[in-house]
């Protein structure tokens, strides 16, 4: 595709200025919300590898998107003393709640400068926290269509009108999530669905490892990419199908303990070992933002249940 660049500004919000990443296509047929999870921010949804996959996906297909984050993040205060920093989810209102009035903010200063209208359809995709926000946000401002990316979405199955997919990883083991998260979304996308709103549910299998996947961004060369996937075989992490041997959490915990005893990962810079680990958490189908269903993404922004 042709290669895009994120405009990227400090915009005022409700109380202070919010970081924003967007690009709006000439003559787009909507746009995107992006958000991302609990400890997220704009950044990292804007320079994540699996997010700029669809975000590529998304303006190719002739969408808008737009990427700030929440309050929490921007100021790094817990408002709530939930003990994390994200989204906060409840109450949807935008009065009282600064997340659900800041994108409000943010949307108006779009309008009124003209690079969008209000005719343009509105959507929002997001990631754990960010993939709940999404179902709560799109359900309150009644934007066209949401994915919630491994997150279960909860009470507002039983409320809302607007068309809610679920996209969930098989062995997710987050806290929040789990068999337990995957069973609820399931029953949520079913509850939604019998109300007459549509709503879809994929769930992401585990895949195995092979020599080339982390050359997949681009900055391990395949001869590295081989060089660590072999380290990994050798000591033991894969099956004999490639398949690898329980979570990722795991084996950072035996990484850290012994960095040596991981040469071809320990000669990786920070960013390159961050990205193995996320290529192996996909690969276990864990908690992860993935691109996998891209394609089902846009179907369903394009078309819902139709």
């Amino acid at each position: 595709i042709t290669p895009v660049t994120l405009n990227f500004e400090m915009i005022s919000g409700r109380d202070r200025l919010k970081p924003v990443y967007s690009y709006f296509p000439a003559g787009h047929k909507g746009f995107v919300y992006l958000l991302h999870g609990t400890g997220g921010f704009a950044q990292n949804t804007a320079t994540s590898f699996e997010f700029k996959q669809l975000i590529k996906d998304l303006i190719n297909d002739n969408f808008g998107v737009i990427i700030t984050e929440c309050e929490e993040a921007t100021t790094g205060i817990d408002v709530n003393a939930d003990g994390k920093l994200r989204w906060l989810v409840s109450p949807a209102d935008s009065v009282t709640n600064i997340d659900y009035a800041n994108i409000k903010i943010l949307t108006d200063t779009f309008y009124n400068r003209g690079v969008t209208n209000r005719s343009k359809l509105r959507f929002s995709a997001g990631m754990s926290n960010g993939g709940n926000y999404s179902a709560y946000l799109s359900s309150y401002y009644k934007y066209k269509a949401a994915i919630s990316y491994c997150a279960q979405a909860g009470a507002v199955s039983l409320t809302t009108l607007t068309p809610l997919q679920f996209c969930m990883a098989r062995y997710d083991n987050n806290e929040n999530v789990g068999p337990t998260g995957n069973a609820n979304a399931l029953s949520n996308s079913q509850t939604i669905s019998g109300r007459g709103v549509c709503s879809k549910y994929f769930i992401k299998e585990r895949s195995p490892l092979y020599p080339e996947r982390f050359a997949r961004r681009g900055d391990i060369t395949l001869a590295k990419s081989a060089a660590v996937f072999n380290e990994l075989k050798v000591k033991g992490y894969l099956n004999n199908k490639n398949y690898f041997i329980g979570f990722a959490d795991a084996f950072v915990t035996i990484y850290q303990a012994n960095p040596t005893a991981f040469p071809e990962l320990n000669g990786l810079t920070p960013l390159q070992k961050l990205f193995v680990v996320e290529q192996v958490d996909l690969s276990v189908s864990d908690h992860q933002m993935y691109s996998d269903y891209n394609r089902a993404t846009l179907k369903f922004f394009n078309s819902q249940c139709l």
